[in-house]
């Protein structure tokens, strides 16, 4: 095995599938990252069983023989200290690479190919064409609700349902709760959980217009072209997070969204003391936002908001999550409706039809 191929190239394709390797994985195999050259291309495939990265690569490269050879995680960070334009990359005998350049001449030790899982990238499954954008957004607006929690694994991950030419995002902790969707060109009805890894890393590579997405019953592949990401799916059912969002309100409040983000920081300051605890309450005309701690003091912040319909708030819950879902939302304006000061509220773009909701439950306090 023997090719030249040019640095920065190369590092791309590495810096692609490296971060899903595990040093550490019990499988020899998939401690490292495998390379295969044949007469077109180079192939380099990183994996930790539950999920894998494929990059191909076939152009600023010249292959003089084909070949396989599994290279330690340690030869991406090689690759990245190099200078020169191109690197000249060979097997030698007892799974050693050497890696010269006009400056350098690195030996590196490897594993056999053969140590190297065999993974199926096989296209089978219902297919979507979906924009990447569109995506990327869905994505974004949902990811930051998952359970960070992994002893409930099917809150850990993403709940994606497609049915009525509509696919939607889902994501929950029991706190809280986003959900987001769009309409797509397709009949096509599932209902799966992906692992939040899965996107986040898809999040960082796809960059085409399109993308073809498969679904069966155990795996997800994203074809990004030259880039494809397979993926495991979370087992188990997926609670009906719609039934929870509430459509009978007492108060409409619309905020400017930088004004409410900028109360709700300043709040943070000292509710970081008290799991980000703030209280949200009407005095008059003016909203409030108060901040009680027993060790950081108190504080209140008047809010300023665009319009105010229906009953007076008086309602408590964690800012943090406010926050989050206000960064997400792509919007000047959003709007909060209240059921009451111990039910669910939701958090939408003011101009968005609804497309993506960020639900928060209140907390109780024991002051005013």
């Amino acid at each position: 095995m023997n090719f030249k191929i040019k640095t920065t190239t190369l590092l791309n394709g590495l810096n692609k599938v490296s971060s899903v390797v595990d040093s550490k994985n019990s499988i020899e195999g998939l401690t490292g990252i495998y390379l295969k050259a044949t007469d077109q291309s180079l192939t380099i495939i990183g994996s930790d069983s539950s999920m894998t990265m494929k990059c191909i690569i076939d152009t600023d490269i010249e292959i003089f023989s084909e070949g396989s050879i599994i290279v330690p995680q340690l030869f991406t960070s090689f690759v990245a200290k190099i200078d020169d334009e191109f690197i000249e990359f060979s097997v030698l005998e007892n799974n050693v690479s050497q890696i010269k350049t006009k400056k350098s001449d690195f030996k590196l030790n490897g594993l056999d190919a053969s140590a190297f899982p065999v993974i199926d990238f096989s296209l089978n499954g219902d297919k979507l064409t979906l924009k990447t954008d569109e995506f990327k957004k869905l994505i974004n607006e949902t990811i930051h609700a998952a359970n960070l929690d992994e002893l409930r694994p099917m809150l850990s991950g993403v709940n994606l349902t497609c049915n009525d030419h509509s696919l939607t995002m889902a994501a929950t902790n029991s706190f809280r709760l986003a959900l987001s969707s769009l309409d797509i060109d397709s009949d096509l009805e599932c209902n799966i959980i992906l692992t939040t890894k899965s996107l986040k890393e898809f999040v960082k590579v796809a960059s085409d217009e399109t993308f073809d997405l498969y679904i069966s019953n155990q795996k997800v592949i994203f074809d990004l072209g030259n880039i494809t990401i397979l993926s495991s799916l979370i087992s188990g059912n997926y609670p009906n997070v719609v039934s929870l969002i509430p459509v009978h309100f007492t108060t409409k409040v619309n905020f400017s969204k930088k004004e409410l983000y900028k109360s709700l920081d300043i709040a943070n300051l000292l509710s970081i003391k008290n799991n980000f605890i703030v209280t949200l309450k009407n005095e008059d005309k003016d909203i409030i936002l108060y901040t009680r701690t027993q060790d950081s003091g108190s504080g209140d912040e008047q809010v300023d908001y665009i319009s105010h319909e229906g009953e007076d708030i008086h309602i408590s819950f964690n800012s943090k999550y406010v926050i989050d879902a206000l960064r997400v939302l792509d919007a000047e304006n959003v709007t909060i409706n209240f059921t009451d000061n111990m039910g669910p509220f939701i958090i939408t773009s003011t101009e968005d039809n609804n497309k993506s909701i960020q639900l928060v439950l209140p907390v109780k306090t024991y002051y005013n």
